[in-house]
């Protein structure tokens, strides 16, 4: 018996090493985070909702996405976004924005816009690490009219940022410091008057 139970219990602990091996590394789960402003202003009273955000759909996956070499996309099972990506972008926006505009208010995407808010499409065509190591942003934003029937204001967006390690975490750090420079540029021309935006000052 004493013999039959060692067999049994080795034979266990070899099928749970061989579960271990089988299953690999635990994944690991990543966040984009609000970046402190280098400088705010005031804008009491100021409402805003980024109404949507566009990705890629190559991005619209959990797995982090790089591109390894020229139209070679790398994607890592291990190493993934703990939140759609999309609506991450929006929430630290939100974030980054508010923390820019001093006394604004910002809406979630799906509350109905009271009259007078500025709505905010974001259009990414390209979010991710190219073959250089390089985190790249580039894309557009589109502000509407306060009555919503319109677009305003059209601004194209190429930006750029180096991550020395070549960790995940070092790239969505710098991922996350271009939608604080993305919120600087909104924020700098989002409070401008109708007439001002009209005739593209």
């Amino acid at each position: 018996m004493r013999t039959l139970a060692r067999v049994l219990a080795l034979a266990l602990a070899l099928a749970a090493l061989l579960a271990g091996c089988a299953a690999g590394p635990p994944s690991r789960f990543y966040s984009l985070t609000a970046v402190p402003p280098r400088a705010s202003r005031r804008a009491p009273g100021l409402m805003l909702q980024i109404a949507a955000v566009h990705i890629p759909a190559i991005l619209e996956r959990q797995e982090i996405v790089r591109e390894s070499t020229p139209n070679l996309l790398q994607l890592s099972n291990r190493n993934r976004w703990g939140a759609p990506l999309a609506a991450m972008i929006r929430q630290v926006l939100e974030q980054d924005l508010a923390a820019r505009l001093r006394g604004s208010t910002l809406l979630p995407a799906e509350a109905a816009a009271p009259a007078g808010t500025h709505v905010l499409v974001i259009d990414l065509l390209r979010f991710d690490v190219g073959p250089s190591g390089t985190v790249r942003l580039q894309g557009s934003w589109m502000q509407f009219a306060p009555d919503g029937t319109r677009p305003v204001l059209t601004r194209q967006i190429t930006l750029a940022a180096a991550h020395p390690a070549s960790g995940y975490r070092s790239q969505t750090a710098a991922m996350s410091r271009l939608l604080g420079r993305l919120a600087d540029r909104i924020a700098a021309t989002v409070t401008r008057r109708p007439a001002q935006l009209s005739s593209g000052a």
